[in-house]
């Protein structure tokens, strides 16, 4: 059937429109991305904001409340949990560009989502081909700057109360608000070695984080920061998995799990990608990702 032009002005507006909706931040000082009357950030299970989980690693650390983090994914090659990840929209998940860097055959990976069980088959999971990976044109896979990329999913993610998005913060946006990092990563042998585990951590002091980083040859500090302490810190597998922020009531994907000199011990902490350094370059890759799908 054919379309009158003016009906096909009306609909090239509306997709302008929508289009505008989803890139843009809102005046709020917030980026929305709510999808098919989804909210995000908004998990349909709260997680445990107790006090004891203060002062205990993702290594050997607190069990996370099933469904509470339900844009956490899981990334699995050949059947083995590697990293984790976040979902931002239906077909996009966002995580450390060195998880995937360099690797050819993607069909090796999936992405899981809804997972609370890191071996064992989960009801409400299910299981994404990846389609792309669309790592940081400036990624150093020597000093792991710029470990941010994005995965395009082949498939569409149905949207659960145990798999929705988490909310982007806006542009160079201060790192605020009640703070945890999830991960199924290494136990070391103290527990919880089969389940989702969270840890509740403030950032580092800018001084603390300076003086790490020098240690270790990393700068510039505006796109990391450091948060950890003894005890208290993501391990090796947590890579690429979110640190998420509750601001006014919603959740927002604040930091991904990068790499540290080691989990949890004295004078050092974990590094993070700060997210709102990369809102613009998120933005664009993620229009050129759904552009493609329209091809």
């Amino acid at each position: 059937m054919y379309k009158t032009r003016a009906e096909t002005v009306s609909m090239g507006m509306a997709l302008v429109l929508i289009f505008c909706l989803y890139l843009l931040p809102q005046t709020s000082g917030l980026l929305f991305q709510d999808i098919g009357g989804i909210q995000c950030g908004t998990p349909m299970f709260q997680p445990a904001s107790r006090q004891e989980v203060l002062g205990k690693r993702i290594v050997g650390g607190t069990e996370a409340t099933p469904g509470s983090w339900p844009w956490m994914v899981m990334l699995k090659k050949n059947g083995i949990a590697k990293c984790g990840g976040s979902i931002l929209d239906n077909q996009i998940v966002l995580t450390a560009a060195h998880c995937l860097f360099g690797e050819t055959n993607l069909a090796a990976w999936s992405v899981y989502v809804g997972k609370h069980h890191k071996d064992i088959k989960d009801k409400t999971e299910r299981h994404y081909a990846i389609k792309h990976f669309i790592p940081h044109e400036k990624f150093n896979k020597l000093t792991l700057m710029n470990d941010i990329a994005l995965l395009l999913l082949k498939e569409p993610i149905i949207f659960t109360y145990y798999a929705r998005p988490i909310c982007l913060p806006l542009q160079n946006s201060p790192l605020t608000g009640q703070c945890f990092t999830t991960g199924w990563g290494e136990t070391k042998g103290t527990g919880y070695d089969d389940v989702l585990k969270e840890i509740q951590l403030d950032p580092k002091k800018y001084a603390l984080c300076l003086l790490l980083l020098k240690k270790i040859g990393k700068i510039p500090l505006r796109n990391i920061f450091c948060a950890g302490y003894q005890d208290a810190d993501a391990c090796y597998g947590d890579s690429g998995g979110p640190y998420s922020c509750k601001i006014k009531g919603r959740w927002y994907i604040k930091g991904i799990v990068s790499s540290g000199p080691d989990c949890g011990q004295p004078g050092w902490s974990g590094i993070y990608v700060n997210v709102s350094r990369y809102i613009s370059w998120i933005k664009k890759r993620i229009a050129i990702a759904k552009a493609s799908l329209a091809i």
